[in-house]
């Protein structure tokens, strides 16, 4: 199961049956059902979301943030952020740099992509298994 998935609770009163109405209706937010559920009864919608918090700190590692807005649906739906085909040279982007080098099954798995990159790609930022004096959070 992929670690970095969330799940978020907002109760939303008065704009539950607006915002219920534009996400299964208009088709600029049909993505967003891939993601998201209602509670009629609470007047509520839950999302999923993703947050990467390294396991390995310390005085060692400089805390590196990369802050975005909300993920893609497409994106979350798949695993990760910026996973979708538009935006995974993000991912070759941030490993070509000189100040985070990622094992080879990384640099095969971003190479070669897959339906199970995500995966192996969030697994390796959890564990910080990269040789860097930085630890990325996102």
């Amino acid at each position: 199961m992929n670690t970095i998935i969330r799940e978020q609770k907002i109760v939303l009163n008065d704009q539950y049956d607006s915002i219920k109405t534009r996400i299964k209706q208009l088709d600029d937010f049909i993505n967003l059902s891939r993601i998201c559920s209602f509670n009629d009864e609470q007047e509520s919608l839950t999302f999923k979301t993703e947050k990467i918090h390294p396991e390995i700190t310390g005085d060692k590692f400089t805390s590196l943030m990369f802050l975005f807005s909300n993920p893609h649906p497409l994106s979350v739906k798949a695993g990760l952020f910026l996973s979708e085909p538009r935006s995974r040279s993000f991912w070759q982007r941030l490993f070509e740099c000189n100040h985070i080098n990622p094992p080879k099954k990384i640099k095969k798995a971003i190479k070669n992509w897959t339906s199970s990159t995500p995966e192996i790609l969030s697994d390796c930022l959890l564990k910080g298994e990269y040789d860097s004096k930085f630890r990325l959070f996102f």
